[in-house]
């Protein structure tokens, strides 16, 4: 798995420092896109956290301490525009969601990824998959270079994860077929 560079991690938190001290504000569209992608990666939290403690199989345990930092690195963007995201932690008795469609999402993945190691692995890239469409949607409706930045840490860490399970799921004889991505983009992303 690769991890996220602390230098980009680093440049991202003083782009923020100074958002913080310019005290901008985000549009509606821009709060709705920041909501929704600290709640995916949330979900993906969730669900890695679930999975590993049934499987107990890297790429979870690694890609579950990446998503963790995701989310408290979100959480410090939110904190620059004075917005608040719920948050709560992994391993608590149940995860808890703001809308009913990740309710639904974190139900389904560990139902399906209880089966069997694959079809964990399986919901672990369809997962990233969705997560990149979120991060795409969430770019197109600002033109703030923090947020857009942020957006991109976040997609560079998806498609990582991509690989990581892709390249698990190919240890097992199995060939991902993405259900979100055009092929050509899954293709362009797996053979980075």
């Amino acid at each position: 798995m690769k991890l996220i560079p602390v230098c980009l991690l680093v440049s991202a938190c003083s782009i923020f420092t100074s958002a913080k001290a310019q005290k901008t504000t985000l549009s509606t569209a821009e709060t709705n896109a920041l909501m929704v992608v600290h709640e995916n990666q949330k979900l993906s939290l969730f669900v890695y956290d679930s999975l590993y403690a049934i499987w107990g199989i890297n790429p979870f345990g690694n890609i579950r301490s990446a998503e963790s930092q995701h989310v408290s690195f979100l959480n410090d963007v939110a904190d620059n525009y004075a917005l608040d995201l719920e948050t709560n932690k992994p391993g608590n008795s149940t995860a808890a969601f703001s809308t009913p469609q990740a309710e639904t999402i974190y139900q389904e993945s560990i139902s399906k990824g209880s089966v069997s190691v694959v079809d964990a692995l399986k919901m672990g890239a369809r997962l990233e998959e969705m997560s990149l469409q979120v991060l795409h949607n969430a770019k197109a409706v600002t033109i703030k270079s923090d947020l857009l930045h942020t957006f991109d840490i976040l997609a560079m860490g998806s498609k990582n994860n991509l690989q990581a399970f892709n390249r698990r799921l190919k240890m097992y004889g199995i060939t991902y077929e993405p259900g979100f991505l055009e092929q050509k983009d899954f293709r362009n992303i797996i053979n980075q």
